[in-house]
């Protein structure tokens, strides 16, 4: 089983924002965040991932689970750590117990050497990209 782990759970402090970037409204007439910029991977059959957990601030975890549920009902939406290993690894634990894969996406952070150059860490049986 292959888990997607999407990690939104900045809040905006370091840039001074009301809204975290990733929640940004982006179309205002539709209502598009930022976030839904990832939907397209998140229903793309091809990806294979049998479970998406997106990791989301306190702050934010009504609104967006409302709103995603009703874009991609697979998606597991959990509350986040206070910076982003704890975001992790709470994305990790919030993966199913079949899951053998996990690739983690920072929502914001667009490249990861690791991803880049075919690199992977096990972690008890758990292959993490």
């Amino acid at each position: 089983m292959n888990s997607l782990i999407i990690l939104a759970g900045g809040d905006g402090k370091r840039a001074k924002q009301d809204v975290p970037k990733q929640f940004v409204i982006i179309d205002k007439n539709s209502g598009e965040r930022v976030i839904n910029l990832h939907l397209p991977i998140m229903k793309n059959k091809n990806f294979n991932f049998q479970e998406i957990i997106v990791v989301v601030p306190n702050s934010w975890f009504s609104v967006i689970k409302k709103e995603l549920k009703k874009i991609c009902p697979m998606v597991k939406v959990v509350v986040g750590g206070s910076n982003r290993s704890k975001s992790s690894a709470i994305g990790i634990q919030a993966c199913s117990k079949n899951c053998k894969n996990v690739l983690i996406h920072d929502c914001l952070l667009y490249t990861s050497d690791a991803a880049d150059e075919g690199l992977g860490v096990d972690l008890g049986g758990r292959r993490i990209i």
